[in-house]
């Protein structure tokens, strides 16, 4: 077999262009190891910068959102309200994270002065990608924060998709022992 030389990247990557219409970079190996090189960089730091983010002064206990929801609902019953969310947990998971991110950013969001709308960035998490999204706030109507999740920094939306999970956790642990 022989080795390719540079010559044949290069004639491969004009016969590709020319006959498919599609525009490719052959990379050598040095290449590939020099793009692995930064990649592994890149994802440690980004890693590193991970582990700093500080918590808000919010609440941290999953009870103190549990008896939010439950006044929510009506009903001031702590039981009540872990049944509800369990039910919703049943029915649709992707729902209750919803629920529950949503509470945790209307106790990050009384930290704040001001409707969350006047704020120059707003980050949302999406469930479709599993990843949080910086959003302008100007195209969305003050009326239709009440309906979704909406933190006013990177660190706020972090620490909401944490607490969201904690209280999920809590809710089923609760759910499960008190089941018996």
């Amino acid at each position: 077999m022989t080795k390719m030389t540079h010559k044949n990247f290069e004639f491969l990557e004009n016969i590709i262009r020319n006959e498919f219409g599609i525009n490719v970079k052959i990379y050598t190996e040095s290449e590939l190891n020099e793009i692995a090189e930064k990649t592994k960089e890149n994802t440690a730091q980004k890693a590193e910068a991970t582990l700093e983010i500080p918590f808000p002064a919010a609440s941290q206990d999953p009870k103190y959102y549990i008896n939010n929801l439950s006044k929510e609902f009506g009903d001031d019953c702590f039981d009540v309200a872990i049944a509800v969310l369990f039910s919703i947990h049943e029915i649709c998971p992707g729902a209750l994270l919803n629920v529950l991110l949503r509470e945790v950013a209307k106790e990050l969001d009384l930290s704040y002065e001001g409707h969350i709308s006047e704020s120059d960035e707003i980050y949302v998490f999406s469930p479709l990608d599993a990843k949080i999204h910086k959003q302008d706030p100007k195209g969305i109507k003050k009326v239709a924060y009440k309906y979704f999740a909406a933190f006013r920094t990177y660190e706020d939306a972090i620490f909401g998709i944490k607490m969201a999970n904690n209280i999920k956790n809590y809710v089923m642990r609760y759910a499960e022992e008190h089941a018996k």
